[in-house]
């Protein structure tokens, strides 16, 4: 099994971010599971998370730093987005196998 928590690099296209694990960011009241930080290149994941809530929570916040790092940043370009979207996450995928491995394990085993 993967200790993804030992995990602390994502690289996402030409960038490395820090991937942290710590307390739920709490704001106006609700408990966010992940964020990402673009300009800081940071990805925060709740260390409180299920592991499945984490999985999800992290890629959410991969394809984040993805539309970022491609500059899609308008609802209107949701079809870009998509289309850009899918080679880029297979490219972070090749970048991170360990990672992916932990976040995909339940689909391939």
């Amino acid at each position: 099994m993967i200790d993804v928590k030992r995990i602390r690099k994502v690289r996402v296209l030409n960038l490395t971010y820090e991937l942290k694990w710590m307390e739920p960011y709490i704001t106006d009241g609700n408990e966010s599971y992940a964020w990402c930080d673009t300009e800081r290149q940071i990805i925060v994941v709740s260390n409180k998370a299920t592991e499945e809530r984490a999985r999800d929570s992290l890629l959410h916040e991969i394809i984040h730093a993805i539309n970022s790092a491609l500059c899609i940043a308008d609802e209107a370009k949701e079809e870009a987005i998509a289309k850009r979207g899918a080679s880029a996450l297979i490219c972070v995928a090749q970048q991170n196998k360990a990672l992916f491995r932990w976040i995909f394990q339940d689909i391939f085993s």
